[in-house]
């Protein structure tokens, strides 16, 4: 799926955004969870899935405000070759810091 962050900074200052690894993370691997079976998947900052979405302040994203609401989109998929569990509502919480 693709989902999207809407930040309002004022016109001009500069903010950084990532997020961390969710409340399931195992290994540094995302994960959504229904009971105790888990589901993995990553988080990426193109619709190409090609960039991994920054997990700390050193590789986070850069933007600069513009005093209007401005959407940092975000790219969910299941890694290739993942047997998956069975069918249900998995979730996870993921926090995004956004640092201004």
């Amino acid at each position: 799926g693709n989902y999207g962050l809407s930040v309002v900074c004022s016109n001009t200052a500069q903010y950084t955004v990532y997020a961390n690894n969710g409340a399931n993370a195992s290994g540094g691997q995302n994960n959504m969870k229904l009971g105790t079976a888990l589901l993995p998947y990553n988080l990426y900052t193109t619709s190409a899935r090609s960039t991994p979405f920054p997990t700390t302040a050193g590789t986070a994203l850069s933007f600069t405000g513009n005093g209007t609401a401005q959407t940092v989109p975000f790219y969910g998929q299941i890694p290739a070759g993942v047997t998956l569990p069975a069918p249900g509502t998995y979730l996870d919480t993921v926090t995004v810091t956004v640092a201004y």
